[in-house]
């Protein structure tokens, strides 16, 4: 449960950072006022939930899906499935990000919604695998059992089919490298 609050702090301060003043009242409208912060509040505790060793915790989580579900979907239009798991400090952008159940996601990474990760296609539910400090451009589109390396930029309305190695910006239909650094 420690590392939930963990999570939800490191997000919430890739929300703040940008702010001058930390306070209350700065906090609390940003947090109304951004979908992406309320979404990254109840995506952590429900993927704790189902993700938990606890057959409690697990049946809880059961239970509450139907209401993370409407929330999340309806109300605040990000369909992440709470069994992706999603590193610390993510900013979720703006509405109508999709992240499929297998997604693995690393930390501080900026979804620019509106965009996609997904599987390839029924029969093989595997999705990416994305790394750390990855920004993903309005969009985009990241099909299949792909691997996006560290420090990647993915422009926006990229389709991503393949492995992304670190330290590259990426863009086009299929995406194709543009450049890459060294480091």
């Amino acid at each position: 449960m420690l590392s939930s609050f963990k999570l939800i702090k490191s997000d919430w301060e890739s929300y703040l950072r940008f702010n001058k003043k930390n306070n209350l009242v700065i906090f609390l409208l940003v947090f109304f006022h951004n979908p992406g912060m309320m979404f990254s509040f109840v995506y952590r505790w429900q993927h704790y939930f189902l993700t938990s060793q606890s057959i409690f915790l697990k049946f809880f989580g059961f239970i509450t899906y139907p209401f993370y579900f409407i929330f999340t979907y309806y109300i605040l239009d990000i369909n992440i499935d709470p069994h992706a798991t999603i590193g610390g400090g993510v900013y979720m952008h703006n509405r109508g990000i999709i992240i499929a159940h297998s997604a693995v996601i690393g930390k501080n990474v900026h979804l620019i919604g509106p965009l996609t990760i997904g599987t390839k296609n029924l029969e093989d539910s595997r999705s990416a695998v994305i790394g750390d400090d990855v920004t993903i451009g309005t969009g985009a589109r990241i099909i299949g059992n792909v691997k996006i390396g560290n420090n990647v930029i993915i422009g926006a309305n990229a389709v991503v089919v393949k492995d992304i190695p670190d330290n590259c910006v990426v863009g086009g239909v299929p995406a194709e490298i543009i450049k890459q650094s060294k480091n």
